[in-house]
């Protein structure tokens, strides 16, 4: 699945490993939204994904896009996000 930011800061050059965790991250989620949009689950919840604001929105926009409900809380480390099916 293409990313809907063509040219994130949070991937910009000399940020490897750090950019390295957030695309991590954006497929933890891609891999829930494809659970829950499968009818394999009914919630998933990911804890400290490494997400700049820029990715969140990303990942908001995907979830919306596949019909299903998102919670995510700010924790010292990054977002714990919740991801459910809607209905």
């Amino acid at each position: 699945m293409a990313s809907a930011v063509s040219d994130p800061a949070w991937a910009a050059e000399g940020a490897q490993p750090a950019a390295q965790s957030v695309w991590h991250a954006l497929d933890l989620v891609r891999s829930a939204v494809a659970l829950l949009a499968g009818g394999d689950a009914t919630r998933i919840t990911l804890v400290r994904l490494p997400l700049p604001d820029e990715a969140l929105l990303e990942v908001g926009s995907l979830v919306r896009a596949s019909g299903l409900a998102m919670r995510a809380v700010r924790t010292d480390i990054g977002w714990d996000i919740t991801v459910e099916a809607s209905g």
